[in-house]
């Protein structure tokens, strides 16, 4: 009887005390359950069987924090810096990245029928990306045929095991703190209709300096951007000699200087994601603090 009423009798969620059944709940470690209320509030993309109950309550701060930097920072953004992939199709899965904020969200379909949050992923949060097409196997009646196009995008993991992918497009990353498994995107089901462009901007926009050469220009941006770091940088220390030497300095000045050379450095180092991180962490710290 102990077995058949902890499988079909009712639980206690663990996280808000709600009584659930079978059907409605979650198992988590240590033999705890979530409801499907609570279950609301945590990304379609992860695992609750492989949580405790304070990692759970973790997750659901960190959901609720992404969310409110969605509403109140993304949301309210128009323009041709915000890119919808695919489309504005509501009957399939997109993403729609905010270009100047380093981030973009996923917009599923079913979303506002599983979940309360919006799923914001930073930029240097992923690892690679790459694009999809299933078709049902062919068979003595029919041929193969087209299924669905889409994306699958794989974040950067801190979890014990995981490793960079060796064809990522990331060389600045940044873990995600819980989704370890691939996120599919179905981007259409219509056989016409399997190039999105994604990835292609994405990976040339925001992963890596472009290092086109301008007709007009003799050095690639990457160049640039190398000559720039060298030049603030060679600033910055001969402005501290001429501090130490005079034994004047200017502590706001020198400051000044050093996060404009340290900028010019990652810019060269990372291209565009360096800017792109600085600009979430900015705006993250303001939600962290508050």
């Amino acid at each position: 009887m102990g077995f058949f009423s902890n499988l079909f009798g009712k639980q206690t969620c663990c996280i808000c005390g709600a009584e659930c059944g079978p059907m409605s709940r979650t198992k988590i470690k240590n033999k705890e359950y979530v409801c499907d209320t609570c279950a609301r509030n945590c990304s379609l993309y992860v695992r609750l069987s492989e949580m405790d109950k304070e990692e759970v309550q973790a997750h659901m701060k960190f959901m609720e924090l992404r969310n409110k930097v969605y509403e109140e920072e993304l949301k309210p953004l128009t323009g041709p810096k915000v890119i919808y992939y695919p489309g504005l199709k509501l009957d399939a899965d997109g993403v729609i990245c905010y270009m100047e904020h380093g981030m973009f969200i996923i917009r599923h379909k079913t979303d506002h029928k599983h979940k309360n949050y919006t799923e914001v992923i930073r930029f240097d949060e992923v690892d690679y990306m790459e694009y999809y097409v299933d078709k049902t196997p062919a068979t003595q009646d029919k041929p193969e045929a087209f299924k669905e196009f889409g994306v699958k995008i794989h974040l950067v993991s801190d979890k014990p095991g995981s490793k960079m992918n060796k064809d990522s497009i990331n060389n600045n990353p940044h873990p995600h703190p819980y989704i370890h498994q691939e996120i599919k995107l179905c981007f259409s089901k219509d056989e016409k209709y399997q190039q999105s462009g994604f990835i292609e901007h994405t990976a040339k926009y925001i992963y890596g300096v472009d290092d086109d050469r301008s007709r007009f220009w003799s050095m690639s941006k990457n160049e640039k951007a190398q000559l720039q770091a060298g030049v603030d940088m060679a600033n910055l220390i001969g402005s501290a000699i001429k501090a130490s030497k005079e034994g004047e300095t200017d502590p706001e000045a020198l400051k000044e200087q050093f996060e404009k050379a340290q900028a010019s450095t990652e810019r060269a180092n990372f291209g565009r994601l360096a800017d792109s991180s600085r600009i979430a962490d900015q705006i993250f710290a303001k939600y962290e603090q508050a």
